[in-house]
């Protein structure tokens, strides 16, 4: 294990685990229950962003939020940035630690390599979160962010950081978490980061269907959407319903992109009713 982050938590241990991948993996862990739960961040974020969840999450859970690669304390090569390579990140840290099958729950980008450890590794996947999702990465707001980001070089400009989480939420975060906090996380990622992992998520599936894969996850599947999402919309949403054999969706009429920033005690409560706890 290693210190402590400068975040306030009894609760909470922190680590950072070497991979067969090449590279070594931050995480934080919470609770020894055998109900297991792996959160998986967004784009810019770090497993910072279920903090608020982590709190809210009882002893009886085993709660393990990671730190992709390139973000966080975790290691940033100058390649391989591919949802299919953070998902290999994610099932190599898994079977190092030795979790078991698990509810994964992914925010964002996090949502596409969640389903991919669904694909590729079925035994650790009992059940999806996936919130603030949709079918391909490739919507317009993320093809013209990365147009934006064609410039982008280090030092990383705190503004920037600033203003790309800011506009993800709507309300005052919640659970104990602060957009300084978001921020410092994001300005972890250098500017090769940001660009190589949004390439990654723009190429992961076509921005045209059909997404036959999705047909594949024959798993529990709980899709939670923001209503003032305006990265991912409720078609993007009403896609996934349609394509997945078992999923249903919640909808949070006041959040924006970050459910888990702004109601992560609210959001907790719902994960662990879908999963009967």
């Amino acid at each position: 294990m290693t210190d402590a982050p400068d975040i306030a938590s009894e609760m909470i241990t922190y680590g950072r685990q070497p991979l067969e991948t090449g590279i070594t993996m931050e995480y934080a862990r919470k609770g020894h229950g055998p109900h297991s739960f792996v959160l998986v961040h967004g784009y810019g974020d770090s497993w910072y962003s279920f903090y608020g969840m982590m709190q809210a999450f009882p002893d009886s859970c085993s709660v393990l939020a990671v730190s992709l690669r390139g973000f966080g304390e975790s290691d940033k090569p100058e390649t391989s940035y591919s949802i299919g390579q953070h998902a290999e990140d994610v099932i190599a840290l898994l079977q190092a630690l030795g979790t078991g099958p698990s509810v994964i729950v992914g925010h964002s980008m996090g949502t596409f390599i969640a389903r991919e450890i669904a694909l590729r590794a079925p035994g650790l996947a009992q059940k999806l979160v996936l919130v603030d999702t949709a079918a391909t990465g490739a919507t317009p707001p993320l093809v013209a962010l990365a147009r934006d980001l064609s410039e982008l070089q280090d030092p990383l400009p705190r503004s920037f950081a600033h203003e790309f989480q800011a506009g993800t939420c709507v309300n005052p975060l919640g659970g104990g978490m602060t957009l300084d906090k978001i921020v410092d996380e994001s300005m972890k990622a250098p500017a090769h980061v940001w660009k190589s992992a949004l390439a990654g998520l723009l190429d992961y599936r076509p921005p045209a269907g059909p997404f036959p894969e999705l047909a594949q996850l024959t798993l529990p599947v709980l899709l939670v959407w923001g209503a003032h999402d305006e990265i991912f919309l409720r078609e993007d949403q009403d896609t996934l319903l349609a394509a997945l054999p078992d999923a249903r969706l919640s909808v949070y009429a006041a959040a924006g992109h970050a459910p888990n920033w702004e109601v992560p005690e609210e959001l907790c409560s719902e994960i662990r009713n879908f999963c009967g706890l």
